[in-house]
């Protein structure tokens, strides 16, 4: 009865918001095996010889801006598929507001 309780709560919030948790339940005395991604993407941070290919990705970017919010120590992450930019994630603060 609990286990389908659990289930179906787990399963309400798949349907609402939690589309990307991933939920592994173990033992803690078996070892952990290596969970490395499907698709070799390399994470990084955008650094400033890299604004062309911002601006390339993300319609309406103006490389003015996105260099002196790098210059301001902003954040952008990114990730590369075999050397090309694929994704960009601006860092917020707080308040909300995006650093880069």
């Amino acid at each position: 009865m609990v286990r389908h309780l659990r289930r179906a709560w787990f399963g309400l919030w798949g349907k609402i918001a939690y589309r990307r948790l991933l939920l592994m339940e173990r033992r803690l005395d078996e070892p952990i095996r290596d969970v490395g991604p499907l698709i070799p993407v390399a994470i990084g941070l955008l650094r400033e010889e890299e604004i062309e290919d911002y601006t390339t990705l993300v319609p309406g970017a103006d490389a003015g801006d996105v260099r002196s919010r790098l210059v301001d120590g902003q954040w952008c992450f990114t990730a590369r598929l075999d050397g090309r930019l694929i994704s960009v994630r601006r860092q917020t603060d707080a308040s909300g507001i995006p650093r880069v």
